[in-house]
């Protein structure tokens, strides 16, 4: 198996919308590279495309462990946590990404719905309110 062809392959299955046949590319190819965390997470993307939540929370989270400095790693993992109702995990995870790509706009997107679903948006003054003095224990 070529494994950069079989990636390219997986990838325009997946840009074209294919989720089914991305997804078992990225598993079969898993099978073949399991330290790749671009795999592990793009299989991660995959599961929460297709609504399975603590599945696409295992993978994405194998990415993190793999390669703990991708912001886009942990910008995902935050919001499969945060989608799951897993909210202070997210934000611990999101909180990590902030050090990493402070800028990043998906990443304060994210951080911002976050806010929003703990009720931490203040609608006075349009703002999202992170709450760092609020930090869960």
């Amino acid at each position: 198996m070529n494994l950069n062809s079989e990636f390219q392959k997986a990838l325009g299955f997946h840009r074209k919308g294919d989720l089914n046949a991305a997804g078992e590319l990225y598993e079969s190819l898993l099978k073949a590279a399991p330290q790749q965390a671009s795999i592990w997470h793009l299989a991660g993307v995959v599961s929460h495309q297709n609504g399975d939540l603590e599945k696409a929370s295992r993978q994405i989270a194998n990415a993190v462990s793999i390669s703990p400095e991708v912001a886009e790693y942990l910008i995902s993992l935050g919001a499969v946590l945060k989608e799951n109702g897993k909210f202070h995990k997210a934000r611990k995870t999101l909180e990590k990404a902030v050090s990493l790509a402070p800028d990043d706009t998906d990443l304060i997107n994210e951080l911002g719905d976050l806010a929003n679903a703990m009720g931490d948006y203040d609608p006075l003054t349009g703002r999202y309110v992170i709450g760092h003095a609020r930090r869960d224990h």
